[in-house]
């Protein structure tokens, strides 16, 4: 059997340069997305839902680009997500996808309550320690009371006996009195500490749920014919956002006028701000259809008589009487 060591080393060597190729092509698509910034420039509200309206500059490289728009509501609609180009360098949209972060990182504002809710705890377990000791020293000083008590008998004949009783109540006296006294004062501390941790974990759900709401991210590949800056328009409709009119009416009565004002009130909980944005309302509702209904066929037909018998019952003096009377009935 002849032994063929250079086809080995061929079919390794061919397998090692496969995977490089395969590796530097995928490497241009890794290095390719990037974060892009961008603001609401307006927004859109309908009766439940509004449509928000977001752009981005972005420095595009001629052929492929990929850009990622992060810290979008979670509740997003994603077939409701439009990208296009406002002005720039022209591209052509290839692919777009929408997900929402897993596994994130605190914000800075997370992690500073965090730090205070912990230094509070810290704080309130240093408490309960000190605390802990005073009552030990409250345990102690009513003991050494008793204890005392009893064993006075054997020492009444002493003649600093007495004394030394006075001795020991006052230092018995001044130690609890000492004792309650820093009691009463560490209660106050852990109550306003109390007061300070709820207000502290209810700003941190707070802080966690308005992040939460912001965990949505679309991702746009998309082809440029040259190198150059661009600026993406981009929309998508949110849940969780309405508006409903109302009136005021302003009466001067010096010349006998009157001023009806419409007014349109705004809420939404998407979780991102709306402040300093031009902002439209409107009684639409994009989620429904447009198409016209088909209306089904309706056929006339004349009238049909049916002849039916009914029973009629009448009362003539005392006696009841029974007949049968001829009814006619409509069909439609």
């Amino acid at each position: 059997m002849l032994f063929n060591p250079p086809r080995i080393i061929m079919i390794k060597m061919t397998r090692i340069l496969l995977l490089a190729m395969a590796t530097v092509s995928f490497l241009p698509q890794l290095y390719s997305q990037r974060t892009a910034d961008s603001e609401i420039s307006e927004v859109h509200i309908y009766a439940g839902s509004a449509r928000v309206t977001r752009l981005a500059d972005v420095e595009l490289e001629s052929g492929e680009n990929v850009f990622q728009f992060l810290g979008l509501p979670s509740n997003l609609d994603v077939n409701q997500i439009q990208v296009g180009l406002k002005e720039g360098v022209p591209i052509r949209l290839d692919n777009l996808k929408f997900q929402q972060t897993e596994d994130r990182e605190d914000t800075s504002e997370e992690k500073r309550l965090k730090d205070e809710v912990e230094n509070l705890r810290d704080e309130i377990r240093l408490l309960n320690s000190e605390k802990k000791d005073q009552t030990g020293r409250i345990e102690f000083a009513s003991s050494l009371s008793t204890s005392f008590t009893k064993s006075f008998g054997d020492y009444q004949t002493e003649a600093d006996a007495l004394k030394r009783a006075a001795d020991v109540l006052e230092f018995q006296q001044k130690t609890l009195s000492e004792a309650q006294a820093k009691v009463r004062e560490i209660d106050d501390k852990l109550v306003d500490l109390g007061k300070d941790l709820k207000e502290l974990l209810e700003d941190l759900a707070e802080e966690t749920k308005k992040t939460n709401q912001l965990q949505g991210e679309v991702t746009v590949r998309l082809f440029a014919q040259e190198t150059g800056a661009a600026q993406l328009v981009f929309n998508y409709l949110v849940a969780n956002a309405n508006w409903y009119p109302s009136y005021a009416v302003r009466v001067d009565s010096s010349n006998n006028s009157m001023e009806l004002v419409y007014q349109a009130n705004i809420w939404q909980n998407s979780g991102e701000s709306w402040d300093d944005v031009a902002v439209t309302v409107s009684t639409s509702q994009p989620n429904r259809s447009g198409n016209v209904p088909e209306l089904g066929p309706i056929f006339l037909q004349p009238n049909q008589y049916v002849k039916r018998k009914q029973s009629v019952r009448g009362i003539a003096g005392e006696e009841e009487v029974y007949g049968v009377q001829d009814k006619f009935f409509l069909y439609r």
